[in-house]
């Protein structure tokens, strides 16, 4: 209870002293761990249920009137600042071997706070400036946006993704909610691109899967003709492939991740369909496809009893089927053949 009593009172003659009226005050609980030139710093809110602000590797400087010497004893009081464009923290509590923990108070700076006014920013809430401090929030940054309307709350919200100004100013000029500006600037997908997908895409949360993976416009207008669904467009996209191609692909029954695979590889539509009506299975044909075999080269060796590997072995080669088809006549083995001809 003396503990608590402590911090309590410090933390109250701080904000006292800068003229601020205890029930104003922003206040929390703290935990922190020192090491040898900095240390690491936990605040917990007490407006947010489970919402903390952490701090790793903070410099010493970084703070103003902690006694370093108190921090290694075996036990103590201890106060200190961490001083803000947008205001103070005062921290005060007891620290043992390095570690320490207690109640702090949020003191906003009153200039800061006249300049949030004289912008249009009126009876902010101390946990909004503590936002701002906690998220590095410039002033220039808030100044910028002020005139664009949006409430500090949604400001703030801005600053914690880091969204550039200029990208909030043409997202506005969009006609962009916050929640897509936020959205849209997490993954750095330009405003117009909501604009480019409509009629394209059903909702916020399709738009930016292809924004993400960087899918066109024309290519996704080709696709939704074909009758691809947006998951679909997604898959084939990111891979490059053609929807067309897709299209041709699944003509001959072949899935999309079996069409992706012929595409990603670059196999014509006239090679797979060769090779689909001679039988061979998908991982056959990707591998004669890589190697650039012919489909009747293939079908002949296969004839003659040739695995797969021994095939693509002849064909890197450049073996043709005639040479080949000697050796046969002559009586000679597959395996003496490959070994023969591709030594």
């Amino acid at each position: 209870m003396k503990k608590i009593l402590f911090s309590l009172l410090t933390l109250l003659i701080a904000a006292a002293v800068h003229g601020y009226a205890a029930d104003n005050g922003f206040e929390g609980t703290w935990e922190a761990v020192f090491s040898h030139n900095e240390l690491s710093l936990t605040m917990k809110r007490p407006d947010q249920k489970g919402s903390q602000t952490s701090f790793q590797g903070i410099s010493y400087n970084r703070f103003k009137g902690l006694d370093r010497s108190k921090v290694k004893s075996d036990g103590g009081e201890i106060t200190f600042t961490m001083p803000f464009e947008q205001g103070i923290i005062y921290f005060a509590g007891e620290s043992q071997k390095n570690k320490a923990s207690g109640t702090y108070v949020f003191v906003p700076d009153e200039s800061f706070v006249g300049k949030l006014n004289s912008w249009g920013y009126k009876n902010v809430k101390d946990s909004e400036i503590f936002d701002l401090a906690m998220c590095d929030v410039e002033t220039d940054y808030v100044e910028r946006l002020a005139p664009l309307g949006y409430r500090l709350s949604e400001v703030v919200q801005f600053g914690i993704h880091g969204i550039k100004k200029d990208f909030i100013e043409n997202a506005k000029y969009e006609g962009l909610d916050v929640d897509a500006i936020v959205q849209l600037g997490i993954h750095g997908i330009r405003p117009s691109f909501i604009k480019d997908m409509e009629g394209l895409a059903d909702n916020l949360e399709e738009t930016i899967q292809y924004g993400i993976h960087g899918l066109k416009p024309g290519y996704i207008r080709e696709a939704k003709e074909l009758g691809f669904d947006s998951e679909e467009i997604v898959q084939i996209g990111i891979h490059g492939v053609r929807p067309e191609f897709i299209k041709d692909m699944k003509a001959l029954n072949y899935s999309v991740d079996e069409a992706v695979q012929f595409g990603i590889h670059g196999l014509r539509t006239s090679f797979v369909r060769d090779m689909t009506d001679k039988g061979f299975s998908v991982d056959d044909i990707v591998q004669f496809g890589i190697h650039g075999l012919r489909a009747n080269f293939v079908s002949e060796m296969k004839a003659f009893g040739f695995t797969t590997d021994e095939i693509v072995q002849m064909g890197i080669h450049g073996i043709s089927a005639s040479k080949v088809r000697k050796m046969k006549d002559a009586g000679m083995k597959n395996e003496t053949i490959v070994d023969v001809l591709t030594e």
